[in-house]
């Protein structure tokens, strides 16, 4: 009996153990998770009938265990002519927990689908992570958009082709006219 007991208390020690070790794990991966972030940030144009245009959309995708936000910040998209030529930053936000966000990862590959009013945003980032110590780089691109558009009365299509190079210094077209705070 003495024996049998040894080995109960042996085998139930070593199953405390084991859950207290998979626990211990189990907060350790959970804590891990909930501070892991990818955060990417890429830069893209619209290319229609063959023409880039003048517009820049700087995009930044941001995953913790809790989910996925984008965020688009669109420069450049001047209206009127000459001096007279401003552009208003327009500023955009997609999150998986509203459901206008789909992030879908796959091996070095981040897939995300956006919805758009009367279409869909689809986008494929190619991820380099040389250095696990720091956040992974967009290495490769393509994505676009597909939409009915009311006013042209027709589904229009357009291609995002992405800026090359790691960084690029780009004077704007236009002047920007940027909101403030108002006098009373």
């Amino acid at each position: 009996m003495l024996v049998s007991v040894a080995r109960s208390l042996v085998a139930v020690g070593g199953l405390a153990a084991l859950v207290f070790a998979e626990t211990a794990f189990a907060q350790d991966k959970a804590s891990a998770d909930a501070n892991w972030v990818l955060s990417v940030d890429w830069t893209i144009q619209q290319k229609e009938d063959g023409k880039i245009s003048q517009g820049y959309h700087v995009n930044q995708l941001t995953c913790t265990k809790a989910g996925c936000s984008l965020l688009a910040v669109t420069l450049n998209q001047c209206l009127g002519n000459g001096k007279s030529a401003v552009f208003v930053p327009k500023i955009e936000r997609w999150d998986t927990s509203e459901g206008t966000l789909s992030v879908t990862p796959k091996e070095g590959v981040i897939l995300l689908e956006q919805s758009i009013p009367g279409g869909r945003i689809t986008q494929r980032l190619t991820l380099s992570n040389k250095n696990p110590l720091k956040l992974p780089k967009v290495i490769g691109y393509s994505g676009g958009f597909t939409k009915e558009s009311a006013v042209l009365k027709k589904v229009i299509s357009v291609e995002y082709v992405p800026l090359e190079g790691a960084t690029s210094v780009r004077a704007m077209d236009c002047r920007a006219e940027l909101p403030g705070v108002a006098d009373d």
